[in-house]
């Protein structure tokens, strides 16, 4: 193989890899590829999961337990109805979290100790 050849295909593979990583939501008939990183928060009602990411918000049905599992490990569930991005986290209070854009999630309190915890352990492993 020569040079060109093997550098179209590494660019190939990692636009692969760039695709294989998005979260794709189903919703009437059409597929969107959502990229995790845009991701602020995931909140289930009714039945239905709304995306809430810098890019705007798309609506599925799905469940939360299903989504979490397609998602990286920097998820986290705050609520039964709310997954929440770590890397969008500006402050832990009490019983919410303030997200970047001023965003209010609330932390339910079986699950206060354990947020607090996993939070500061995924900030300490990346530092």
């Amino acid at each position: 193989m020569d040079i060109l050849t093997k550098s179209l295909k590494k660019i190939k593979d990692e636009i692969l890899a760039e695709e294989n990583r998005k979260l794709i939501l189903k919703f009437n008939g059409v597929a969107v590829g959502v990229d995790p990183d845009s991701i602020l928060y995931i909140e289930s009602h009714a039945h239905a999961v709304t995306v809430h990411s810098t890019g705007g918000e798309y609506i599925c049905y799905d469940r939360l337990s299903v989504l979490v599992n397609r998602l990286p490990d920097n998820f986290i569930f705050t609520h039964k109805s709310f997954l929440v991005n770590m890397d969008k986290i500006r402050r832990i209070e009490r019983e919410s979290i303030l997200l970047e854009k001023d965003v209010r999630i609330p932390i339910s309190k079986s699950r206060q100790i354990e947020v607090r915890k996993n939070y500061f352990c995924y900030i300490g492993s990346n530092i």
